[in-house]
């Protein structure tokens, strides 16, 4: 499902499906950090499926976040996508310059730990001289 422009619901089909992934990876690469909003209806009064119910409180080895995570792959409530926007981070002046004296004059291996999406963090990489075009694949 999507907000639609008019305030209606509407389904998403592949092919919107497909654009909202292609428009999600070309902004990731310009490098932006991708949000998306969606919301799914819940019932406080107990006519839905509750949060609790759902998230199974009283599973012993389960938390909150690990039971939306999978509750989110399973697909038993569909969401609703709202819309993406996506952030601009740039890089330090100096990391460039010290990425590149780490790993010529230290000789140091540097590497990227990110939890962004790859597409981001390959881009990210690139700019700050940690991952160059011949390492890129």
């Amino acid at each position: 499902m999507y907000l639609g422009m008019n305030g209606s619901l509407d389904q998403i089909g592949k092919e919107y499906r497909g654009d909202i992934d292609d428009k999600v990876k070309q902004m990731a690469g310009t490098p932006l950090r991708v949000m998306a909003f969606a919301f799914v209806e819940m019932d406080l009064q107990g006519q839905r499926p509750s949060w609790e119910n759902i998230a199974g409180r009283d599973q012993a080895h389960s938390t909150a976040n690990r039971n939306l995570s999978d509750y989110l792959k399973r697909g038993e409530r569909p969401f609703t996508f709202i819309g993406c926007f996506g952030l601009r981070d740039p890089l330090r002046p100096k990391v460039l310059s010290c990425v590149n004296y780490a790993r010529n004059e230290g000789k140091l291996m540097v590497r990227l730990v990110s939890g962004d999406h790859l597409e981001t963090a390959k881009k990210v990489a690139m700019k700050a001289g940690i991952l160059r075009e011949e390492e890129k694949g």
